[in-house]
């Protein structure tokens, strides 16, 4: 059975792995936009597309979420690369997942695309293995 250093150091690789993915899945289509008329999609639109048309359309609040949306796997990815000894890293997995998912519910709707809907996915092992991790944390000090 391998020591708790390198599983810690697995989970923390797995962790940024997952994160990069996420970082994909910003340029791909997070909502659809909706003919009121119609009622049928008329296109789709990316985290930072989503970004640029609020700031265009003056909705500030949904650029700050939308903003908010695209640094929380950016930064993950970076928390997780760098914080090899604390635990700080997987406190962030597991915060910023669960607001992450608050965010993309709140924000998207009922218009969930592709890459929204593949970011609540992936979100979840984020959060597990995050968990994991401090526990892998707790027991490599206890012994």
């Amino acid at each position: 059975m391998s020591t708790p250093n390198k599983t810690s150091n697995r989970l923390r690789i797995a962790v940024c792995i997952l994160y990069a993915i996420q970082i994909f899945f910003l340029t791909e289509t997070y909502s659809y936009v909706i003919d009121a008329k119609n009622v049928k999609s008329i296109g789709g639109l990316s985290c930072f597309s989503l970004i640029y048309k609020s700031i265009d359309i003056g909705e500030i609040g949904l650029a700050v979420y939308s903003i908010i949306m695209a640094i929380i796997p950016i930064a993950g990815f970076f928390v997780f690369a760098f914080d090899k000894n604390r635990n700080i890293k997987n406190i962030y997995g597991f915060l910023s997942s669960v607001l992450a998912v608050f965010l993309i519910l709140a924000t998207i709707g009922g218009y969930i695309g592709f890459g929204s809907t593949m970011a609540l996915i992936l979100y979840i092992p984020i959060v597990f293995l995050s968990v994991m991790g401090m526990f892998a944390r707790m027991t490599a000090t206890n012994s």
